[in-house]
C-alpha cells in the first residue's frame, strides 16, 4: 500500500472540509517540479489537466466545431449580419467602464 500523507482542504463555496491523500511518490515529484521553469510547469499543467478531462474534452471541441460551423453559414448565407469589432468593444466599454484589458 502506498504510503499517504494526508492534508485537509476547504471547499470554500460549502464550507466543508474534505481530507485528500497524496502518496510520498507524488510529493517528492511536486517537490522536484518547483524547480522547473514556469513553461515547463505550465505545460505540465496543460498536460495533466487533459489527461483528467480525456474524452469530455474531446466532446466540448467538437460542439464548438460545429457551432462554429453553423454561425459561419449563417454569416455567408446572409442570414445574419456582422458587427464591426470597434462598435461592439465602443459598447462594452460604455456598458462595464470599470473593466480594462
Amino acid at each position: 500500500m502506498a504510503e499517504v500523507d494526508r492534508q485537509c482542504t476547504v471547499d470554500r463555496n460549502r464550507g466543508t472540509e474534505q481530507t485528500i491523500g497524496m502518496t510520498a511518490k507524488a510529493e517528492r515529484m511536486k517537490s522536484a517540479l518547483a524547480g522547473l521553469t514556469p513553461e515547463d510547469r505550465a505545460e505540465l499543467v496543460r498536460f495533466l489537466i487533459e489527461s483528467l478531462d480525456g474524452d469530455e474534452e474531446q466532446g466540448v471541441a467538437a460542439a464548438w466545431d460545429e457551432e462554429l460551423k453553423r454561425r459561419a453559414e449563417e454569416i455567408q448565407s446572409g442570414r445574419v449580419t456582422g458587427e464591426p469589432a470597434e462598435k461592439l468593444l465602443r459598447e462594452m466599454r460604455a456598458k462595464y467602464p470599470a473593466i480594462r484589458a
